[in-house]
Parts: structure tokens; C-alpha cells; sequence
């Protein structure tokens, strides 16, 4: 019986589930945060920051091509940043995590907003939250060491 289980447990943890990450992601629990800077300072270090969080850029592009944008007073230059899948092992499974950073800017205020998707793929099912205060809040320290925030 004591085999038995220890057979069953093996099995039930080793299982496999799909996940798919999508490149863009929907604006359910964005972190927005504004700076005094403009396009041309702004995108630089927004993109030193990932890369020094260990983050890869894939794509960046027009977010027209996403979603239809609504009305903002920071609409002369936008830019949409995704980043690479980063996997995570865990003890029984695997997090995927994924940003994009919706960059917004005109003359010499920016609006950087954060969207972070979480997906834990177990044996059985996917679990998936939209938000990550500690690693979003992360990179704002380190993108207000670099560009004054508008308080």
C-alpha cells in the first residue's frame, strides 16, 4: 500500500499542462506611475531597467496594433515594450511570468504603465493572476532612481 502511494504521489507531480503566454496583455491590473521626462529620456531607461531586473525584451511596437487606446493627454509618442516568458521552477510545477510596459509620452512628461502576467502550470490545471506588487514595485524604485516621478 505504502508503494502504491508513493507511485501515485510520482505520478500525480509529474504530469504535464500546457501553458500559453500571450504577448500583449489586457489592461486588468495595471500599475501606471507618471515621470518628468521626456520620450527620448524615458525609453532608455525604462529598458535598462528590465534588462538589469534580468529581463528580456522580444518585441516592441506601435500598441495600435493591440488594442484601441483610449483617451489620454499623453498620446504624442507610445510605444509597447513585451518582454520574454521567464519560467520559474517550483516544487510541484512551473511559474511563467510576462510584462509589458505601455510607454506614453509628451514633451517632458511620460506615463509608464506595467502589466504582469503570472501563470502557474501544476499537473492538473493553470493558475493565472494579473498582478505582482513586489516585482512591479521593484522596478518603479529602480525607474525612480533613474527619472523624477510626478508626485
Amino acid at each position: 500500500m505504502k508503494k502504491l502511494s508513493v507511485i501515485l504521489a510520482i505520478i500525480f507531480l509529474t504530469g504535464c499542462a500546457t501553458t500559453n503566454m500571450p504577448s500583449y496583455l489586457q489592461p486588468k491590473k495595471p500599475y501606471i506611475k507618471r515621470y518628468y521626462a521626456n520620450y527620448a529620456k524615458t525609453l532608455p531607461s525604462v529598458k535598462d531597467v528590465l534588462t538589469e531586473l534580468g529581463w528580456t525584451l522580444e518585441e516592441s511596437t506601435d500598441p495600435g496594433v493591440y488594442e484601441h487606446t483610449r483617451f489620454n493627454d499623453l498620446d504624442e509618442n507610445q510605444l509597447l515594450l513585451v518582454t520574454t516568458v521567464r519560467p520559474t521552477p517550483m516544487l510541484v510545477g512551473t511559474r511563467y511570468a510576462r510584462m509589458n510596459i505601455y510607454l506614453r509620452s509628451k514633451k517632458d512628461v511620460s506615463e509608464v504603465e506595467v502589466r504582469y502576467l503570472t501563470t502557474t502550470s501544476t499537473a492538473l490545471n493553470n493558475f493565472s493572476t494579473y498582478n505582482n506588487d513586489s516585482a512591479v514595485k521593484r522596478f518603479f524604485m529602480r525607474l525612480d532612481e533613474v527619472l523624477p516621478p510626478v508626485q
